[in-house]
């Protein structure tokens, strides 16, 4: 069965665009305003021509930014690409997973699944167009309202990382995974390596904060308990 060409964006009905942007962008504000706000907000990637795989999942390529072609997915059997993907995931050595590239989606949904609400999923995609041409042909809201996915646009942006680590510092502790999107890698260049090193900065930082904290719960709880006469009264 050969794949099957859906063409530009703009010979789909634009009602239907509409709508299900509308449900990818309701489920990713539950988590992410700013980014929802981002995405509805910045003009659709052109040049992206999306098919019908063989196994019937919507797949495509792009031309990037150096006239490159690159595949977002599989053109054949991007379900069982973004399955065997997700299956590197060791979830019992990481809480925390860093994906690079989140493309057509299918692997970043396996891999939610895959860690089972035991882990932090974040997403590095720093083409918002893109995300954009995606979120207007493929309904993911079933799961992009899932309260442990993250997304990350800029590498670079220290104080961005930091604060979208915060309330998850005891998921850091136990450690971060990151995984490389195959079909991605040409397109994200060096936007990975520079994520990988600020985002170690900022593990050490939180750990660092986690060991100090967890230092003085011995003297926090004695002194409360000596206290605990003037707390009754």
């Amino acid at each position: 069965m050969a794949s099957r060409s859906l063409g530009e964006p703009g010979e789909a009905s634009i009602d239907a665009l509409g709508e299900r942007l509308d449900r990818n962008l309701a489920a990713v504000g539950k988590g992410t305003p700013e980014l929802a706000r981002r995405i509805a907000e910045t003009p659709s990637r052109s040049g992206i021509e999306f098919v019908v795989a063989d196994d019937g999942r919507l797949s495509g390529s792009m031309t990037d930014e150096w006239g490159r072609r690159c595949q977002l997915a599989s053109r054949r059997r991007p379900a069982e690409e973004a399955q065997r993907l997700a299956s590197r995931v060791k979830i019992e050595q990481a809480a925390v997973i860093v994906v690079n590239g989140f493309a057509m989606g299918h692997h970043v949904r396996e891999v939610l699944a895959r860690a089972k609400s035991s882990a932090l999923v974040v997403v590095y995609e720093p083409d918002v167009a893109l995300l954009r041409a995606v979120l207007e042909r493929q309904d993911h809201s079933q799961w992009l309202w899932d309260p442990l996915l993250r997304f990350v646009t800029d590498a670079a942006d220290i104080t961005a990382l930091g604060q979208l680590l915060e309330g998850a510092e005891g998921l850091v502790s136990l450690g971060v995974e990151i995984l490389d999107h195959p079909p991605s890698e040409k397109r994200l260049g060096d936007g990975p390596a520079a994520l990988a090193k600020n985002l170690a900065d900022v593990v050490r930082s939180i750990r660092t904060n986690v060991i100090t904290t967890l230092s003085q719960a011995y003297v926090t709880i004695r002194n409360q308990l000596m206290n605990l006469d003037k707390y009754v009264q």
